[in-house]
């Protein structure tokens, strides 16, 4: 399966495509049911690997596009395609609605610019990396978003602070790391200086009508051995680690308590993630059986 970039990340992804995040690991789940995108998320707010801080939507009905936000960093979600389209967002706690309201606004203008960093997200040059410290995405927001996923057809992405190890880190908490640098940003004042290390995209595509789609989607060279993540900073013990608990979060979706899984693939792109496949296939091969697919 060739994964859709332009797809996940709107225009965005022709431009991300040319550039370091053409190398990726995707996971793509499968289940029995159509619509049950929020049941199968919610799986993600139990896994200790993962911490959900935003959601968003985009949702469509006829002619009609519309979007949904909430969370403490929505300079990236959904990218470009909610741009001047209605929008509902959701206080996330206690401090967030001054922050949602600025966003919002610059969204529905189309000012919001992908270069931008959560007010909450500070860059580490060191580790070449961002950490998050907010609070938590709850469920009252997630439970919103059923709530309006009912008006629509559309996609949820859910993202969050994944928990990464990596050496030399004491003085850091590594449960907020967010976001990755690019070691080579273009020449374009659109294009984002650095990206999630995690992204969960749920869906129930019209030409699968009767199935729910989750993709996990990271460009972590944290994952790797060869990858030299973090700086630097992550040898092969710490690159086990960081993969195992990658593999942990895939497991807690497909053991939603709510939805079966029918079948379940891996992508791979990159010459760097696909010479570690065996290795990669390992660490997912006792959840469930996965097909592989290089692109």
């Amino acid at each position: 399966m060739t994964l859709d970039i332009t797809g996940l990340f709107g225009q965005l992804g022709h431009k991300i495509a040319r550039n370091k995040l053409s190398k990726y690991i995707s996971i793509h789940l499968y289940f029995d049911q159509p619509r049950r995108e929020i049941d199968i998320l919610r799986a993600a707010f139990e896994c200790n690997a993962f911490t959900p801080k935003t959601i968003g939507a985009v949702g469509f009905k006829g002619n009609l596009t519309a979007g949904f936000l909430s969370g403490w960093a929505l300079e990236s979600v959904c990218g470009n395609r909610i741009h001047g389209c209605p929008l509902t967002t959701v206080v996330a706690g206690e401090g967030n609605e001054d922050y949602l309201a600025r966003m919002s606004e610059k969204i529905q203008n189309g000012t919001r610019s992908f270069r931008d960093l959560s007010p909450f997200e500070k860059i580490d040059d060191e580790f070449r990396a961002t950490f998050l410290d907010s609070p938590n995405l709850g469920m009252a927001s997630l439970d919103a978003c059923a709530e309006w996923l009912k008006q629509y057809d559309g996609a949820v992405s859910l993202y969050g602070t994944f928990h990464l190890s990596a050496r030399d880190s004491a003085t850091r908490n590594m449960r907020n790391a967010f976001k990755f640098l690019l070691d080579y940003p273009p020449d374009d004042e659109y294009f984002p200086l650095v990206f999630p290390f995690i992204i969960l995209k749920a869906s129930s595509p019209p030409i699968e009508p009767d199935r729910t789609h989750i993709m996990l989607y990271s460009g972590a060279f944290e994952l790797l051995h060869e990858g030299n993540g973090f700086g630097g900073h992550v040898g092969p013990e710490e690159a086990d680690e960081n993969l195992l608990r990658f593999a942990d979060l895939t497991e807690c979706l497909i053991n939603n308590g709510s939805v079966g899984i029918s079948n379940a693939s891996i992508s791979l792109s990159g010459s760097l993630f696909k010479n570690e496949r065996d290795r990669i296939m390992a660490a997912f091969s006792p959840i469930t059986e996965f097909e592989l697919d290089f692109c």
